[in-house]
C-alpha cells in the first residue's frame, strides 16, 4: 500500500479500516455494557451517544477541513477513537464505556466528514458516482467485518482485550493516511 496506490484507493482502504473499527466499537461496547449489568435504557443511551457529537460537530468539522485539508483531521480522529477504546480496556466500568463511545462519536464526526470530502475532491465528474459507490461499498463491508471481529474477539479473548484490538484497528489506517 505504498505510493503506487491511487489516492482514491488509499482513501477507500483507510475508510474500510476506520469504519471496521467504528462498527466493531458499537457492538463491542453495547455487549460490554450488557455484561456489566446495564439496563436496556442505558444501552439505548449508549447507542445515541455514538451519534451525538457527529450531529453537533459535522458542520464545524467541515469548515475546518475546508480550511486545513483532511489528512491531519483524519489522523487526529483515528487517534481519538483508539484512545477512547483504551478506556474500557484499562477501566472496566460503565463510565469508561460511555467515555469510549463519546470519543468514538467525536472521531466519527472528524473522519467521516474528512473522508467524504476527500472522495469528492479526488473525483472527476466522470468517476464521482463510482468513487462514492465504492466508498459506500467499503463502509458496508466494514459494517459486516467490524461486528464479526468484535463478537469473535469477545468469545475468544474477552471484553477488555477486544477493546484493545478495536483500538489497534483504529490505528491501522494511519500509515495509509500518512502516505497519502
Amino acid at each position: 500500500m505504498g505510493r503506487s496506490m491511487k489516492p482514491i484507493n488509499r482513501v477507500l482502504v483507510a475508510s474500510l479500516l476506520s469504519h471496521t473499527g467504528v462498527q466493531g466499537q458499537r457492538i463491542l461496547l453495547a455487549l460490554y455494557l450488557i455484561d456489566l449489568g446495564a439496563q436496556p435504557l442505558t444501552v439505548g443511551v449508549l447507542a445515541g451517544t455514538f451519534s451525538v457529537c457527529h450531529a453537533l460537530m459535522a458542520m464545524q468539522v467541515g469548515k475546518l477541513i475546508d480550511r486545513s485539508g483532511a489528512r491531519i483531521p483524519i489522523m487526529v480522529g483515528l487517534l481519538i477513537a483508539a484512545a477512547g477504546m483504551c478506556l474500557p480496556y484499562f477501566v472496566h466500568s460503565m463510565p469508561a464505556i460511555f467515555g469510549a463511545a463519546l470519543m468514538g462519536s467525536i472521531a466519527v464526526s472528524i473522519t467521516n466528514v474528512s473522508t467524504q470530502n476527500l472522495v469528492g475532491l479526488l473525483s472527476t465528474p466522470e468517476d464521482r458516482t463510482r468513487n462514492f459507490a465504492n466508498y459506500s461499498l467499503a463502509n458496508s463491508l466494514a459494517s459486516f467485518i467490524g461486528p464479526v471481529i468484535a463478537g469473535f474477539s469477545i468469545d475468544h479473548i474477552g471484553y477488555a482485550p477486544a477493546c484493545l484490538l478495536v483500538a489497534l484497528i483504529f490505528l491501522a489506517p494511519l500509515p495509509v493516511v500518512a502516505l497519502g
